[in-house]
Formats: C-alpha cells, sequence, structure tokens
C-alpha cells in the first residue's frame, strides 16, 4: 500500500447528510427564549452601560446573537431568563472593550501559531472544528487513572448537556474514533440533540497520536495563510447568508452553515455547466 500523501493545510468543511437539526424546544424552553430574543430583538434595544452615540447593536454583534447562541446563556445561567440577558450583555460589552471585531486580527495572534503547538484539523461527525494542542489533544486520551476518578467524582456537578459532550479516553478502530467501546459495540442511534456515537471518521483525524489517515505535517509558512483564507472566506459566505434570512438577532446558525452548503453546491453545478 503506497504511503498516505503528506497534507499541510487545513481540511475543507465535509458534508454530513445524515447530520440532524436543532432540537424543537419545549414549551418552558420556548418561552425562556422568546423573552430573551424579544429584549435583543427590540428596534430601540440600547446596549447598557456604553455612550448613548454606541448603544446600538452592531452588525456582527445581531449575528453572534443567534438562536443557538442565546439558547446557551439560558442553560448556562439554569434557565433564568435576567440572568441570561445580563451576562449577554456582559459578554457583548467585554467584547467590544477586548476588540474582537477590530483590534484581535491574523496578524496579532500569529505569533502563538508560530510553532504548530495548537492547530485546526478536520472536523468531528457534527462537522465541528478539531482543535490539537500539543503536546495535549482536543479530545482527552490516555487519561491518568487519578484524572479520571476525579471526573467521575465531579460529573453529577456538571451541566448534563456540557458532560454529553466531553469524550475521555476515545476508542479507535478501523472504522473511526468513538465515545467508548460500548457505544462502538451497540452503534448507538444518533438521536436528535444526543452525542454521537462515533466522534472522527478516520479521514478527519492525523495519524501522529491519533491513528487517523491523514499523513499531517505542520509548517507554518504554508499553513497560516491557508488557514487565514479559510476563515475569511467562510465568513464572508456565512455572513452573507445570514443577512440573505434577514440579518437579525435570533437566526440558527444551522440554517446559515446549511444555506452557505447550498451556495456551494448551487457554484459547483454551475461550474459544471448543469
Amino acid at each position: 500500500m503506497s504511503p498516505a500523501p503528506l497534507v499541510r493545510v487545513p481540511l475543507p468543511v465535509p458534508r454530513y447528510p445524515n447530520a440532524s437539526s436543532p432540537p424543537e424546544l419545549n414549551e418552558k424552553e420556548k418561552s425562556e427564549y422568546d423573552a430573551v430574543l424579544a429584549h435583543f430583538a427590540d428596534p430601540g434595544y440600547v446596549l447598557p452601560g456604553v455612550p448613548p452615540a454606541e448603544g446600538s447593536l452592531l452588525e456582527e454583534e445581531r449575528m453572534w446573537l443567534s438562536y443557538e447562541c442565546l439558547l446557551r446563556y439560558i442553560r448556562a445561567t439554569k434557565h433564568d431568563v435576567a440572568a441570561s440577558i445580563k451576562r449577554l450583555e456582559d459578554t457583548l460589552k467585554w467584547r467590544r472593550e477586548f476588540g474582537i471585531y477590530d483590534t484581535l486580527t491574523a496578524d496579532l495572534v500569529e505569533p502563538e501559531g508560530l510553532t504548530g503547538k495548537e492547530f485546526l484539523f478536520g472536523y468531528d461527525t457534527l462537522g465541528r472544528p478539531g482543535l490539537y494542542m500539543c503536546p495535549s489533544a482536543a479530545l482527552i486520551a490516555h487519561l491518568p487513572w487519578l484524572l479520571h476518578t476525579f471526573y467521575k467524582l465531579i460529573t453529577p456537578f456538571i451541566d448534563p448537556l456540557t458532560r454529553s459532550k466531553m469524550v475521555f479516553n476515545p476508542v479507535r478502530d478501523d472504522h473511526g474514533l468513538w465515545r467508548s467501546a460500548e457505544a462502538r459495540d451497540k452503534r448507538e442511534a444518533n438521536k436528535v440533540g444526543a452525542p454521537n456515537a462515533k466522534v472522527f471518521e478516520l479521514d478527519q483525524l492525523v495519524r501522529d497520536g491519533w491513528q487517523g489517515s491523514q499523513e499531517f505535517k505542520y509548517e507554518h509558512a504554508i499553513y497560516w495563510p491557508a488557514i487565514v483564507e479559510m476563515c475569511k472566506t467562510r465568513r464572508e459566505a456565512m455572513t452573507r447568508v445570514w443577512k440573505k434570512m434577514g440579518g437579525v438577532v435570533g437566526i440558527k446558525e444551522w440554517d446559515v452553515k446549511v444555506g452557505v452548503q447550498d451556495e456551494e453546491a448551487d457554484e459547483k453545478l454551475a461550474d459544471q455547466g448543469q
């Protein structure tokens, strides 16, 4: 068998036809969500604690205040609507103060990526990017017994949704990387809102340390311009689709990403003359 080709750039975003849209909210959850949405979607809304002339939400802020974003804060505050609004507004102010929209550029953070101690590569089975931290890893493998015991002790105190996203010592076989041997053996169905039994396909994982099929080598001069351009292009595409959907607070990130995929599919067909 010939060796796998050497890869020096990030992988393109895959299309997962079996991925599920966000689950429907129950009556209580919808009531909480609607209350938070109404607060930020008010045409007269002004961000408190900033100069009046700067109180209106920026385009980037309206896009950030997505359906999923609002729900994350509601869950994080144990479904306290007032606390959710307060935390969201504190975060909006922090993002401005920290320079998310102007100061925090690719050039500014590039020194952190020179050695390849952290890099993005591949996507899990839900389409989320894989972040590798060397010598650690995004998923925690080969976890020492003591740390594993500590995690089991604190597990009951962790939010259930957060807990479902944490994977320790995943199991690899020739078909992928699994949450556990039990999940692999049962081939658990990917129910809406439930964690996938399979975490990564092997073609989305690096070979070194994770036994994936991608022979990836970090070379900054090649990788960095590629990831910067990829992020820029994708951000522009997502913003364009978000604007087509109305450019307002509360649009689903899921719908935006599906819209980008549809655009890409249409462009591919057009290039093929179909």
